[in-house]
Protein backbone atom coordinates (compact mmCIF):
# COMPACT_ATOMS: atom_id res chain seq x y z
CA UNK A 1 0.00 0.00 0.00
CA UNK A 2 2.92 2.40 0.35
CA UNK A 3 3.73 1.84 -2.84
CA UNK A 4 0.29 3.05 -4.05
CA UNK A 5 0.96 5.92 -1.81
CA UNK A 6 3.79 7.05 -3.30
CA UNK A 7 2.49 6.79 -7.22
CA UNK A 8 -0.84 8.87 -6.00
CA UNK A 9 1.23 11.92 -4.85
CA UNK A 10 3.41 11.82 -7.73
CA UNK A 11 0.53 11.30 -10.13
CA UNK A 12 -1.05 14.63 -8.12
CA UNK A 13 1.92 16.48 -8.92
CA UNK A 14 0.77 16.53 -12.90
CA UNK A 15 -3.00 17.27 -12.03
CA UNK A 16 -1.40 21.08 -11.88
CA UNK A 17 -1.48 22.51 -16.09
CA UNK A 18 1.03 25.19 -14.99
CA UNK A 19 3.48 22.10 -13.49
CA UNK A 20 3.11 20.46 -16.50
CA UNK A 21 4.18 23.19 -18.39
CA UNK A 22 7.18 23.77 -16.53
CA UNK A 23 8.26 19.98 -16.88
CA UNK A 24 7.76 19.83 -20.43
CA UNK A 25 9.93 22.66 -21.03
CA UNK A 26 12.73 20.74 -19.07
CA UNK A 27 11.86 17.78 -20.98
CA UNK A 28 14.86 17.73 -23.50
CA UNK A 29 17.08 18.11 -20.72
CA UNK A 30 18.04 21.63 -21.37
CA UNK A 31 19.70 23.64 -18.77
CA UNK A 32 17.38 26.70 -18.68
CA UNK A 33 17.78 29.97 -16.43
CA UNK A 34 14.90 30.77 -14.40
CA UNK A 35 13.51 33.27 -16.40
CA UNK A 36 13.65 31.82 -19.28
CA UNK A 37 11.75 28.59 -18.06
CA UNK A 38 9.00 31.24 -16.36
CA UNK A 39 8.69 32.50 -19.92
CA UNK A 40 8.17 29.19 -21.31
CA UNK A 41 6.49 28.22 -18.89
CA UNK A 42 3.87 31.06 -18.90
CA UNK A 43 4.57 31.90 -15.26
CA UNK A 44 6.13 34.32 -13.17
CA UNK A 45 9.44 33.75 -11.08
CA UNK A 46 7.99 32.94 -8.21
CA UNK A 47 5.08 30.12 -9.75
CA UNK A 48 8.59 28.54 -10.97
CA UNK A 49 9.91 28.53 -8.12
CA UNK A 50 7.19 26.66 -5.78
CA UNK A 51 6.55 24.72 -8.58
CA UNK A 52 9.93 23.62 -8.55
CA UNK A 53 10.44 22.95 -5.03
CA UNK A 54 7.78 20.86 -5.22
CA UNK A 55 9.20 18.75 -8.00
CA UNK A 56 12.34 18.60 -6.28
CA UNK A 57 10.65 17.64 -3.01
CA UNK A 58 8.91 14.60 -5.37
CA UNK A 59 12.49 13.66 -6.75
CA UNK A 60 11.81 14.78 -10.14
Amino acid sequence: MEGDADIARTAALFADPARVRVLLALADGRALAASVLAAEARLSAQGVSAHLAKLRAAGL
